[in-house]
C-alpha cells in the first residue's frame, strides 16, 4: 500500500512501533482473514459465562439449544420456571377385575372421571370402558366391551359385558376410542354396533343397553351426535360399511332408533377397513368428525366436507389416523407421523414435538398419538408409543414473544418402558400385546373428592395400560393447583425399577456458532435439597458423542470442572436418591452456568516490519542492545492479555499478540546508527 496519507506511526499498548517501507516505499503491512480452529493461542478466544435460570416450555430459553430439547429425559418435570426436578410420584397401579367370561382384556377404550360422589358408599370413581376378548375356543364371536367403576383404590361397582358379537382378532374395526358423554342427566357409554349402555348421576339405575349403533357421540346444544356403521349382516357384523353420522333432538327420546335420522349422511371414503378411529368433537354447537381418513364437516350443501385435505389418508400413510381432543373452542387433530394440529375455528396450526425440526425420540422414529388430555390452564398430556417405549407428554403454551418452535412447548414427564417378566401390581412395566393392542391407551386427570376442589390432594393421571390383566397405572398429581403450575408430588424412588430412569439433557448446546470451536472449562450447579444421599450425576458429550461422567452434586452450590473442546455439549443428569428413602424432597435444579472460551469462526491476522524508536546509543553496544530491546519488548507483550492495537489508519482495535520473529538486523560502520528490522504478528480478536 502506498504510504502517502497513511501513517508509519503505530502503538500495542504503550509501545510505539514504526513500520518500514520497501524501496518503492510502501509499508511492508499485511492482513489477512484465518480460520479461528487453526489458532491455538486460547489468548485469542472470547471467553464465556453462560447463565440459565429458566427452562421450562421447551429447553433453554434460547434458539441455539436445538437437538433433542427434552425429548429423551425421562421421568423429570421440566415444566415449571426455574426449576428442575423429578415427575409426578407413580401411585400403586390397580387392576381391572378378572374377567368372568372372557380370556383376558384387551384395550382400554377409554377412561372417564365423574365430578360428584354417587352410590351407597358417596364415592367419586372413573368410568373404565374396556374390550374383552372372547373364551378360549369359542365357536362364536363374544368378544365385549366391559364397563367399570373405579375409586381411587380400587373397584366401585362392575357391570355385565354386552355380547356384541364381534371378534376382536379379525374385526379390527372395533378397536375404537369410546368416549362417554354427559347427556340429559345420564352418563352415555358407545358400544359400537350393540347400541349404547347409560345410567345417571346418582348411581340409582343400572347400566342399561339402549340399541342405537354408536362408534361416537357428540353434544351440541340442541343436537346429540353419533357416528356409526350400518350393519351389513344379520349377525351383525360390519363389513367394509361407509361410516354414517346421525343426529336427534334433544328433546326427543334419543333412546329411539326412529328418533335419530336415519341411516343419515354417509361420509365418503370413510370404511370400516383396519384401525378405524372415530370420534365427535365439538366446536360450539358444530360438530366436526374425526377419522382415519381426516377431519370432516358438513358444508352448505349438507355434505361432508374434509376439512384438512393435506392430512387424508395416503399409499405412504396406510394406517394415518386421527387422535384429537377439544379444549376451549379448539380441536387437536394427531396422527401417526408425529404431527398434531390445532384448531381454533378460523385457522389450523401444527403443534407437537415434530414442529422442532431438530426432533429426536427414542427410536428415531416419530411418535404415533394415541391419546391427548387437556387441563384449564391451556396443559396438554399425551401418550405417545415411538416404536420402543410408551411416554407421557406434557405440553406447556407458549407465553407471547417466547423463542421456541410451536405455540407448545413439550416434555417428556413420564417414561414408561415395556414389559418385565412376572411383573408385581405395583412394578413399572408395560406390555405391547400386538400393534393392535397398542392404538388406544387413554389417559385422564381424575380428582376423588366431591365437586373437584381445588384444595383436594386426591388428584391422579390415570394411563390404561392395555395389558391382559387390565392394569391402569397411576400417578399422583397433587391438587388442581399444583396441577395448573406444574408442582406435582414427586416420583418415589422406591417405586422405580432399574437404576438410571430419572434423568434429563439439555440438548446440544453451541451458544449459537456452530462452527465456532470451544473450550469448555467448567459448570456451575444451583439446588435444593442436594445431600450425599439424595444427590446427581452429571455427564457430559461434546459433539454428540457418548456421555461420561464429570461431577456428582452432593451440595446446593457446586462447580464441576471439565476440560473438553468441541463445537457444542450435552448435558445429562441423573438423580440417585437413596434407594428406600424416596423423594419427599427432591433434589432440583435451579440454575446451570457454562463456562469456557470460544474460538471465533475468523480471526484478522495483521503481520508488519518494524523498526524501533529507542533512545540512541553509541558504537557497536548500541548496536547490540538495540535489537535485544526491540525484541524482548514486542516478545512480552505476547506472554500478556489481550492489547489495544493503533493500526496505520490511526484506528483502535483489540489484538493478542503473538511471538515475534527478527526480520532483518542491518550493521553500518562509522557513526550511522544500525537498522533493526523486527517481522510483528498480531490477531484481531473479539
Amino acid at each position: 500500500m502506498a504510504d502517502s496519507g497513511i501513517s508509519r506511526e503505530v502503538r500495542i499498548g504503550s509501545v510505539d512501533l514504526t513500520i518500514e517501507t520497501d524501496k518503492g516505499g510502501k509499508l511492508l503491512y499485511e492482513e489477512r482473514a484465518i480460520a479461528g480452529a487453526d489458532v491455538t493461542d486460547e489468548r485469542s478466544a472470547l471467553h464465556f459465562s453462560d447463565e440459565f435460570t429458566s427452562w421450562h416450555k421447551g429447553a433453554f430459553v434460547k434458539e441455539n439449544v436445538q437437538d433433542g430439547y427434552y425429548y429423551l429425559s425421562c421421568n423429570v418435570d421440566a415444566s415449571y420456571p426455574g426449576r428442575l426436578f423429578p415427575a409426578m410420584k407413580r401411585d400403586l397401579n390397580i387392576s381391572l377385575p378378572a374377567p368372568t367370561h372372557a380370556n383376558g382384556y384387551g384395550i382400554i377404550a377409554s377412561i372417564t372421571p365423574t365430578p360428584w360422589a354417587v352410590g351407597a358408599s358417596g364415592a367419586t370413581y372413573a368410568i373404565i370402558l374396556a374390550y374383552q376378548k372372547k373364551n378360549i375356543g369359542s365357536t362364536y364371536p363374544s368378544d365385549s366391551v366391559k364397563v367399570c367403576e373405579l375409586t381411587e383404590t380400587g373397584i366401585l361397582d362392575t357391570v355385565t359385558p354386552i355380547n356384541q358379537n364381534f371378534n376382536l382378532e379379525t374385526n379390527r374395526l372395533h378397536f375404537n376410542y369410546l368416549r362417554l358423554v354427559w347427556l340429559k342427566e345420564h352418563w352415555h357409554a358407545p358400544m359400537l354396533e350393540a347400541g349404547y349402555v347409560r345410567r345417571d348421576s346418582s348411581g340409582s339405575t343400572p347400566w342399561t343397553l339402549k340399541p342405537v349403533p354408536v362408534w361416537a357421540f357428540g353434544s351440541g346444544t340442541n343436537k346429540a351426535f353419533r357416528a356409526y356403521y350400518p350393519s351389513t349382516t344379520a349377525t351383525p357384523v360390519v363389513t367394509s360399511a361407509v361410516l354414517h353420522f346421525s343426529n336427534v333432538a334433544l328433546d326427543a327420546d334419543i333412546t329411539l332408533l326412529a328418533s335419530w335420522t336415519n341411516p343419515g349422511e354417509p361420509i365418503p371414503g370413510v370404511t370400516s377397513a383396519n384401525f378405524e378411529m372415530v370420534q365427535i368433537a365439538m366446536l360450539g354447537r358444530l360438530p366436526y368428525v374425526a377419522t382415519r381418513q381426516g377431519v370432516f364437516t358438513f358444508g352448505n350443501s349438507g355434505w361432508a366436507e374434509s376439512l384438512f385435505p393435506q392430512f387424508q389418508e395416503s399409499p405412504s400413510n396406510s394406517y394415518d389416523f386421527k387422535a384429537y381432543r377439544n379444549y376451549n373452542a379448539m380441536i387437536i387433530a394427531g396422527t401417526s407421523n408425529g404431527q398434531a394440529v390445532m384448531f381454533t375455528g378460523a385457522d389450523a396450526v401444527q403443534i407437537g414435538p415434530m414442529v422442532n425440526p431438530a426432533a429426536r425420540f427414542t427410536n428415531s422414529n416419530a411418535p404415533t398419538f394415541l391419546d391427548f388430555w387437556s387441563t384449564s390452564s391451556g396443559r396438554v398430556f399425551a401418550v405417545t408409543n415411538d416404536g420402543l417405549a410408551f411416554t407421557i407428554f406434557e405440553a406447556v403454551p407458549r407465553t407471547p414473544g417466547e423463542s421456541g418452535p410451536g405455540a407448545f412447548a413439550w416434555h417428556t414427564l413420564i417414561c414408561i418402558p415395556t414389559e418385565v417378566a412376572n411383573p408385581p401390581i405395583n412394578a413399572y412395566a408395560d406390555t405391547m400385546t400386538s400393534n393392535n393392542f397398542s392404538m388406544t391407551r387413554p389417559i385422564a386427570l381424575i380428582n376423588f373428592a366431591a365437586g373437584w376442589p381445588f384444595a383436594s390432594a386426591s388428584t391422579y393421571l390415570w394411563y390404561g395400560s392395555g395389558r391382559a390383566d387390565g392394569r391402569i397405572f397411576s400417578w399422583r398429581a397433587g391438587n388442581w393447583g399444583d396441577l395448573e403450575v406444574g408442582e406435582y408430588p414427586h416420583e418415589d424412588m422406591e417405586t422405580i425399577v432399574g437404576t438410571d430412569n430419572i434423568y434429563w439433557r439439555s440438548g446440544r448446546y453451541n451458544r449459537g456458532q456452530k462452527r465456532a470451536m470451544k473450550h469448555w472449562i467448567q459448570l456451575v450447579f444451583d439446588s435444593e435439597n442436594a445431600s450425599a444421599t439424595n444427590h446427581v450425576l452429571v455427564d457430559v458429550a461434546v459433539d454428540g458423542a457418548a456421555f461420561s461422567q464429570v461431577g456428582d452434586l452432593t451440595t446446593n452450590h457446586q462447580a464441576v470442572p471439565i476440560d473438553v473442546r468441541g463445537y457444542d455439549i450435552e448435558i445429562r443428569l441423573r438423580w440417585k436418591p437413596e434407594a428406600g428413602v424416596g423423594l419427599a424432597t427432591p433434589m432440583t435444579i435451579k440454575r446451570i452456568i457454562y463456562e469456557g472460551r470460544e474460538q471465533p469462526q475468523k480471526l484478522v491476522a495483521i503481520t508488519f516490519v518494524a523498526k524501533g524508536t529507542l533512545v540512541s546509543q553509541a558504537g557497536g553496544v548500541r548496536k547490540k542492545l538495540f535489537g535485544s530491546n526491540n525484541f524482548t519488548t514486542v516478545d512480552a507483550l505476547a506472554r500478556g492479555l489481550k492489547q489495544t492495537f493503533r493500526d496505520p489508519y490511526k484506528n483502535s482495535r483489540k489484538v493478542v499478540v503473538l511471538h515475534p520473529t527478527q526480520h532483518d538486523l542491518v550493521g553500518v560502520d562509522g557513526e550511522a546508527p544500525p537498522r533493526a528490522q523486527l517481522r510483528v504478528n498480531l490477531l484481531e480478536v473479539p
